[in-house]
């Protein structure tokens, strides 16, 4: 009798010796099966690889459209390629022909091109120049800073504070006390002071005294500093004051419901002012406080009047054409005379010089300035 283990070894050894036919049913499956898998390996091969070089095309295609070629920030993708460096230099601003100074807030653009830092006096509200260089500062300070560069302090709790048109001096007011000295390359000279109310702005020079504006729109007086124990004595007969015109001061007064130009005499011992009633040359009053901008000679005056300058001749006959010569204006950009018959202006558009005879000429600015810069006044150099 054969065990189970017999019986075994003689079924294996049968089915060795008859191995299944090669064109088998189940063999033809298997080997179509794993043509199949290997023809789908393959194009999903061949996909990839034509993705990978479609997505390659389209990231260079695109590269112009992403980039911005005149700003680098400093990052670069890790995917698209960097920006290509900026390769062109802005023309430099050489201040134009006619001598523009540019400030914006700490930096002033000069006339022969430099760009200068002005320090020391935290955020600038004020800048001019002078004889001796750029006066400079806020209500907190004021220095002067030489064509060489060194600055010198020249005043601390600066208050409200203005340099005379010939820039030889500055009258500072703060708290109750009003100061003023002549400007000299090594700081301020002999001090000359008087006590005033709190709230008192200096306005205008008027040959050696200096005219103030009372606080709480209280009006106008002059102030001489060679006389001591100075007294106020506001007039409100004055609505403005623009300069000086001559041995004269020019200043605004009201008519009746019409405001007019008027001469107060130089040797007045107050401000009353002549011709009050006449009404000489009347002025287009717009805005509050009235503005006005004194040609250096005194003979011209520009008032804004909505969106443009009107030049007003001072010495124009009664009945005078008050609105014969206009000029561009824009409210945060104060204009300058640049001398007695230039004065320098701007609108939304750009900078403009415009002169007494109507002509208006376009001025380039400095490249990127932006929109809060202003002119530097000149002083002591016109005429």
């Amino acid at each position: 009798m054969r065990t189970v283990d017999e019986l075994l070894r003689e079924t294996f050894a049968q089915r060795v010796k008859s191995a299944p036919a090669l064109d088998d049913p189940a063999t033809t499956a298997i080997r179509r099966a794993r043509r199949t898998r290997q023809r789908r390996h393959l194009a999903g091969g061949l996909a990839s690889v034509l993705a990978l070089v479609v997505l390659a095309g389209g990231m260079v295609s695109m590269r112009d459209f992403w980039q911005q070629p005149t700003t680098h920030t400093g990052v670069t993708s890790p995917v698209l390629p960097p920006p290509e460096p900026v390769t062109h230099e802005p023309e430099p601003w050489q201040g134009n022909v006619l001598g523009v100074e540019i400030r914006l807030v700490n930096r002033v653009w000069t006339a022969d091109g430099e760009r200068l830092l002005l320090s020391g006096a935290g955020l600038v509200t004020q800048a001019y120049r002078a004889p001796y260089g750029l006066v400079y500062g806020n209500d907190e300070e004021v220095s002067l800073r030489l064509d060489d560069g060194s600055v010198t302090g020249l005043a601390e709790d600066a208050g409200r504070w203005r340099v005379s048109p010939d820039g030889q001096w500055i009258v500072l007011v703060s708290d109750r006390t009003a100061s003023v000295a002549p400007l000299e390359s090594d700081g301020l000279g002999a001090v000359m002071r008087a006590q005033v109310p709190e709230g008192t702005t200096p306005v205008a020079f008027w040959d050696e005294r200096v005219v103030l504006a009372g606080p709480d729109a209280q009006g106008y007086d002059v102030w001489d500093p060679a006389t001591p124990d100075y007294e106020p004595s506001w007039t409100d007969q004055v609505a403005a004051v623009y300069g000086q015109a001559g041995a004269d001061l020019v200043v605004l007064v009201q008519d009746s419901d019409r405001y007019c130009l008027a001469l107060v005499p130089g040797d007045a011992d107050g401000l009353a002012p002549d011709g009050v009633g006449n009404c000489a040359l009347p002025v287009p009053v717009t805005d509050q406080p009235p503005r006005g901008w004194l040609s250096p000679d005194g003979r011209w005056l520009a008032v804004p009047v909505d969106d443009e300058l009107r030049l007003l001749d001072v010495q124009a006959p009664y009945g005078a054409d008050a609105s014969a010569v206009t000029c561009p204006w824009r409210e945060q950009v104060a204009p300058i005379w640049l001398d007695s018959t230039t004065l320098v202006t701007a609108d939304d558009v750009g900078a403009f010089s415009c002169d007494v005879g109507g002509a208006v000429e376009p001025l380039s600015l400095p490249d990127r300035l932006g929109s809060r810069w202003e002119f530097v006044p000149v002083l002591g150099s016109l005429g």
